[in-house]
């Protein structure tokens, strides 16, 4: 029970981190270029979960390379670099807001490029959760753009390509290997890249975004990461999608606490249209228009290993919870 517990608290820990790498990432974009904090952050994360990988024998294999760099790349210079783009020219609220629209991304990028079927209610789910876009973005407000607002969304997009790219590799290595070895070799793309961007990185940093970027590099990935992993090892998927909300809601409420980020009709209404869809789509667990997302930890940004759900599965149709066929469709579908 105790072992229980503490992993559902590092789900949710995790969880928090990430909300909190918005109000973190914001000072520090006023102070060196979104290329450069985007390479700090991950040359410390993805140093310390490549070494938590080697520590662990998870060493990336030749065959997997092309694949893990291909989703490498997709993640940092694609969905970080248009994440942090977007959050410097908007607030952290909205930014914040906006991941919640990974869900329904999910879900359409299910049934695009894996012949998934949404479903009425997932199509309901995508365009209420469109509609609280528009009305986020609609509604201009203090410190917000269209511009930044946009490239956050873009990201998302990106972030749903990362999953894609991610569910290819989860049938054949942990999602801790995924997770380090991607993140570690975009990383090494992003670096010279950064350099290309925004010229040499400043070594002489100021104390406070030395913190940030420690604080996003150790906490906000290498730590949450690894907090996550752990804990899907003995916390349902589906309700570890549930708790994937904190994020969007973190970020939110310590933008308006913490930044003075205002509450706005808009925001609060999109907001908010964006949010219940997002949880009525992680709680949707026996739709299999979320067996992506459900496998991959039911958000966009955060892939976990599939296959003790896939015993789970298995399990319940054995005790006449689930319909063979439903089993069938389930290894059709399988990550890989």
């Amino acid at each position: 029970m105790s072992r229980g517990i503490a992993r559902t608290g590092a789900v949710v820990a995790a969880c928090l981190l990430w909300g909190a790498s918005f109000p973190l990432a914001k000072p520090a974009l006023a102070t060196i270029p979104v290329a450069h904090l985007v390479a700090w952050r991950f040359a410390l994360g993805s140093a310390l979960l490549a070494t938590l990988a080697l520590a662990r024998g998870e060493r990336p294999r030749r065959r997997d390379l092309p694949l893990l760099l291909a989703t490498g790349v997709v993640a940092v210079p694609g969905v970080f670099l248009l994440q942090f783009a977007g959050l410097a020219r908007t607030s952290v609220t909205s930014a914040a807001l906006l991941t919640g629209t990974g869900g329904p991304l999910l879900a359409l990028g299910g049934r695009w490029f894996r012949d998934e079927r949404p479903g009425r209610g997932g199509w309901l789910a995508l365009l209420v959760s469109t509609l609280g876009v528009a009305l986020l973005v609609g509604f201009p407000g203090p410190g917000r753009s269209l511009p930044g607002d946009a490239l956050v969304f873009l990201s998302m997009l990106a972030a749903t390509a990362w999953v894609l790219l991610s569910a290819r590799l989860l049938d054949r290595i942990s999602a801790l290997a995924v997770t380090a070895w991607s993140l570690t070799l975009g990383t090494a793309v992003m670096a010279p890249l950064a350099w290309f961007l925004a010229g040499a990185p400043r070594i002489d940093l100021p104390a406070p975004v030395a913190l940030e970027i420690a604080g996003l590099g150790v906490g906000c990935t290498a730590l949450a990461y690894g907090l996550w992993i752990w804990g899907l090892e003995r916390v349902a998927v589906s309700r570890a999608a549930v708790y994937l909300n904190l994020e969007p809601l973190t970020g939110a409420a310590l933008g308006i606490s913490l930044l003075g980020d205002a509450a706005t009709a808009g925001i609060v209404a999109g907001g908010a249209l964006i949010i219940v869809t997002s949880v009525g789509l992680s709680m949707s667990g026996s739709s299999r228009r979320m067996s992506i997302g459900e496998r991959l930890g039911g958000m966009v940004l955060h892939p976990a290993d599939h296959r003790v759900q896939a015993d789970d599965a298995r399990h319940q149709a054995h005790l006449g919870h689930q319909p063979r066929h439903e089993v069938g469709r389930d290894r059709e579908h399988a990550v890989g």
